[in-house]
């Protein structure tokens, strides 16, 4: 995985669009570094499988991290950042990601 954020996000996709969400959950929780897209799809991961109270920890921890660096660029993100809006409705983040998904992904 080389340590690099996006393997570890784009394996761990592979698995949900599988629904095998224990896995994904396994190769996320392996990234030691710090991403906010690690963080959201963590939370719908804990959402999906009942877990409200740790669902709403990731998906805060993912908002309390810089923007830096932040680009969704995959479909399944929207779904991700939709849950974690939900969750948090006041936070401006997923709604900014969603934005920049939109706006890279369908210009003109």
């Amino acid at each position: 995985m080389r340590d690099f954020d996006q393997n570890y996000i784009e394996l761990a996709v592979g698995y949900l669009n599988d629904g095998l969400f224990a896995e994904a959950e396994d190769i996320l929780r392996r990234f030691k570094g710090k991403n906010q897209m690690v963080s959201y799809y963590l939370g719908y991961i804990q959402d999906k499988n009942g877990n409200r109270a740790e669902a709403e920890k990731y998906f805060k921890a993912a908002s309390d991290q810089s923007v830096d660096y932040g680009f969704p660029y995959r479909l399944e993100s929207v779904k991700v950042l939709n849950l974690a809006s939900e969750y948090h409705p006041d936070d401006p983040k997923p709604y900014y990601y969603l934005e920049i998904y939109f706006t890279t992904s369908n210009p003109g």
